[in-house]
């Protein structure tokens, strides 16, 4: 067993029941637990003691560096969403609650005021929010539960869900975007591009962008009703860079 492996199994994010902001963002925007491993600073710190712990805002500066069509949630939406919910009391997060340094809850009309950007929480850590102005507020080690993240936006896969109760053994991390961990089934995204692979080589693609990804979401559903959708939307902004250089001409 390689070191990756050894890691991935240690370090299941679907095993950990709270995250921080930064896990919970890259769950949003990839949907994939090997995307939030990488954001995982316990496992980061495990691999290399020297590395630096990521924030909330290294994962949506890596989103934005990062293919678009790689994601299911734009970087820029994945705050807004994240910060809405927070917002409206739909996700609670806890936080050590600067001076004190007591753990609670972080009341949910504070989220309007609080910011993951460095120079409004100095002093904090990675995992820190806050706010430099008059209020001066500051929560550090800020978590959210898994379950509820997960709940708020949901797996692409089924299976993903199973993991939650034992770790999978084995995993291919070479393309942590796209790959799910479950040795030798492919994920809902892969099923997806080798449908669309298939009409493209067939010349029977259709001549929108929107009918395309309407098309692939039905065929989906039709050959693999044992796994959960990806919409119409979500297939067309994983296809869209191809499907434009490749769409039929008239």
């Amino acid at each position: 067993m390689t070191n990756r492996e050894i890691n991935s199994r240690l370090f299941d994010p679907l095993l950990e029941p709270r995250w921080a902001l930064a896990m919970a963002a890259a769950w949003i925007i990839w949907r994939n637990p090997d995307s939030v491993r990488e954001f995982w600073n316990e496992r980061r710190r495990e691999e290399n003691p020297r590395r630096a712990p990521v924030s909330l805002f290294d994962c949506l500066n890596e989103a934005a560096r990062q293919d678009p069509d790689n994601s299911i949630v734009k970087f820029s939406e994945a705050q807004k969403e994240l910060w809405h919910n927070l917002q409206e009391g739909k996700l609670t997060a806890e936080g050590l609650h600067f001076p004190a340094s007591k753990i609670i809850e972080i009341p949910a009309n504070e989220w309007d005021y609080l910011s993951y950007f460095d120079f409004d929480c100095p002093g904090g850590d990675a995992d820190s929010v806050g706010c430099d102005s008059k209020i001066k507020l500051r929560y550090d080690s800020v978590r959210v539960s898994r379950d509820a993240i997960m709940e708020l936006w949901r797996p692409i896969s089924n299976e993903i869900d199973d993991r939650r109760e034992k770790p999978v053994v084995g995993e291919d991390s070479k393309n942590f975007l796209t790959h799910t961990g479950f040795p030798g089934r492919p994920t809902a995204r892969q099923l997806v591009l080798g449908e669309y692979a298939r009409l493209k080589k067939e010349n029977a693609l259709p001549d929108s962008l929107k009918a395309t990804g309407t098309l692939l979401a039905d065929l989906f559903k039709r050959n693999h009703p044992d796994i959960a959708s990806p919409t119409a939307r979500t297939i067309e902004n994983h296809i869209r860079g191809d499907y434009n250089r490749e769409k039929p001409r008239n």
